[in-house]
């Protein structure tokens, strides 16, 4: 009878997993992805310390209309801001540039995440299939704020 429980538990756990996983693309692999089917891209550019992030990723990215709508309507990218990893995107390298002791910002968010002047985070940002910038917005959005948002992106 433990044994059934266990099996089951795991069962449980491994179906709740794979229901809410948001599918997540790298920029790398943009380019291949809008030669098969062209979409709008939505980047979600954050940081680890950042609590209003951590919200988004909790609270609005987990809801099931707003995976569905990023599934399949949208290629969807996550940037840590301050990523020290190197990325290859439209034909040029984005690396970490340092501002500080120990502290830095990615090259690529804030190529595409600067709004007058400033990154800050949360930032969204909405390219067309062709990486033209639609929309920026730097700070929290709820569920119902970011489908309003990705439905008026969709029917442009």
């Amino acid at each position: 009878m433990r044994s059934l429980f266990t099996i089951l538990l795991l069962l449980m756990t491994f179906a709740v997993k794979s229901q809410g996983e948001l599918q997540v693309h790298s920029f790398e692999s943009l380019d291949s992805l809008q030669q098969q089917e062209q979409r709008p891209v939505l980047v979600f550019i954050h940081t680890d310390w950042c609590k209003f992030c951590k919200a988004m990723k909790a609270r609005v990215f987990t809801d099931e209309k707003v995976q569905a709508t990023l599934d399949n309507e949208f290629y969807f990218v996550m940037l840590d801001g301050e990523s020290r990893a190197p990325i290859k995107f439209r034909g040029h390298t984005f690396n970490f540039r340092p501002t500080g002791n120990n502290v830095g910002v990615h090259e690529l968010a804030e190529a595409i995440g600067t709004i007058e002047g400033k990154l800050e985070y949360p930032t969204l940002v909405v390219m067309n299939s062709t990486y033209e910038i639609l929309f920026q917005h730097a700070a929290f959005l709820n569920k119902k704020q970011l489908l309003r948002v990705l439905s008026r992106v969709e029917g442009q």
